[in-house]
């Protein structure tokens, strides 16, 4: 099982079905810009580092959900967190030939006369070896849960026999 925003895992734990295709190039950056780390930090210029990353005294932050990957011998799961984001808000889609699990959404939150809106998009290569005929998703108290059942009939590996000996015809076009 892996979980995280990008946490690191080890290789040969990690699931074979949810791969990200790459890592979060931006992992390091939320725990940078998070607490006071830019105005406690040593500058020749503190000032104008007092309040980077801050509008109204609230961090901006990017947004990137959680997430968490389980696999059995039968189906692979993978949960995001999406607090506030309703059905009709996100999008669970196959692209790249049924080989790339795409997730997009967001949410707006209005406060009087103030509305923030927070989107985010999150990709994962699947393995050949899922169903992707059976994949479901579902959302409930703000955890979408997408289950992608393995192919039972799929070979991960197979030794192709050589036989020495006069070569078969060729065919021609």
């Amino acid at each position: 099982m892996s979980s995280g925003r990008e946490q690191k895992n080890d290789d040969h734990h990690r699931s074979l079905i949810f791969v990200p295709p790459t890592r979060d190039l931006f992992r390091g950056f939320d725990d940078w810009f998070s607490g006071d780390k830019l105005s406690n930090a040593p500058s020749l210029l503190p000032s104008l580092f007092a309040h980077a990353g801050r509008r109204d005294n609230k961090l901006l932050r990017r947004s990137s959900p959680f997430y968490e990957i389980s696999e059995n011998g039968e189906q692979c799961q993978l949960a995001v967190d999406v607090p506030g984001v309703k059905a009709q808000d996100m999008n669970v889609q196959l692209d790249h030939g049924g080989r790339m699990l795409r997730l997009w959404g967001g949410r707006k939150v209005i406060r009087g006369d103030t509305t923030s809106e927070t989107k985010f998009e999150k990709c994962f290569t699947i393995d050949q070896s899922v169903d992707t005929d059976r994949i479901m998703a579902n959302l409930a108290d703000g955890v979408l849960v997408v289950t992608v059942p393995k192919n039972p009939h799929h070979v991960d590996n197979k030794n192709i026999p050589i036989v020495q000996g006069p070569p078969p015809t060729l065919l021609k076009e």
